[in-house]
């Protein structure tokens, strides 16, 4: 079975008329009824009953013609994807930990990417960050460390063949809405923090403190709650008296104007940076990528 039979038989289905689908396909009549007759031998089965008034489908030319639409869509798809038409379609796909800046230069480039473009950006945890970049699923993936995970941090990352690359460093900050009780100070410590509820990024099984986008653990926190976005993120922070820890790159959105990121005294340093599999090179637009960034 071809595809090019595939299409035949869908086409005189289509038309109700052997004669018509011939005169659309541009073949003669004897050569696609041939084609056809050979189609059903291989399957077989009829497809068509041929009468005076025309064909009849039967009804496992029914089933049959409904499989293989499926398959010729799917095909049809695959082909406009990779058909360059003479241009070619510019692919990039990152993985990040859940970071304002890096969403923010992924707009950016998408603005300045012209028409045929195939992007993606994944907000993920931090084990999936360095899973899809190994396996290459990401061209570069963007994740933190800092002092107290750093061992297994690196750890993971030569388990997987992958190099970090130092984006920047900052002091952990605290994000909080603005009408909050702590929002006057300019300096917060961790015990100023405990009356609320700590908002993290969850791990899923992979909840190890080593492994947490914020950097200090939630087991001494009385109330935590893990989400998996930043929108609600964001959503909880505006609407409660709830924190959440991170680079103190707030997003570049209206939307989230009321948040505010205040510096957390009393923790390490984080260092963020991007990965990228040993021995590989970025393309010309994961670099482009790389230099929207902005802290």
């Amino acid at each position: 079975m071809t595809l090019k039979q595939m299409r035949y038989a869908m086409a005189v289905a289509s038309f109700g008329s052997i004669s018509d689908a011939a005169r659309h396909l541009y073949i003669t009549q004897p050569a696609l009824t041939n084609s056809l007759r050979q189609l059903e031998a291989e399957l077989g089965f009829s497809i068509f009953l041929r009468n005076r008034s025309g064909i009849e489908i039967t009804p496992n030319g029914q089933e049959f013609l409904r499989q293989i639409r499926t398959v010729i869509e799917r095909v049809d798809a695959i082909s406009d994807r990779f058909r360059t038409s003479g241009k070619e379609r510019k692919t990039l796909s990152v993985s990040a930990q859940h970071y304002n800046f890096a969403s923010d230069a992924f707009v950016r480039l998408l603005q300045d990417s012209g028409s045929r473009y195939t992007f993606t950006f994944l907000e993920t945890t931090t084990l999936q960050v360095m899973e899809n970049t190994a396996l290459g699923y990401s061209e570069l993936g963007i994740l933190y460390y800092s002092k107290g995970n750093e061992s297994v941090i690196f750890r993971e990352l030569k388990n997987r063949a992958l190099t970090f690359h130092p984006l920047f460093e900052t002091a952990p900050h605290v994000f909080l809405r603005s009408g909050h009780p702590l929002c006057e100070k300019n300096r917060l410590a961790l015990n100023d923090l405990e009356p609320y509820p700590f908002v993290l990024y969850s791990q899923g099984q992979e909840s190890s403190y080593n492994f947490l986008e914020e950097i200090i653990p939630a087991a001494d926190r009385a109330q935590v709650i893990y989400i998996q976005d930043r929108s609600t993120c964001y959503r909880i922070l505006e609407h409660t008296d709830a924190y959440s820890i991170g680079t103190g790159i707030l997003a570049r959105t209206p939307s989230h104007s009321c948040v505010l990121s205040i510096p957390l005294s009393g923790c390490d340093e984080m260092y963020i940076g991007w990965i990228q599999k040993n021995g590989s090179a970025l393309s010309p637009l994961a670099l482009q990528f790389l230099g929207l960034i902005q802290v």
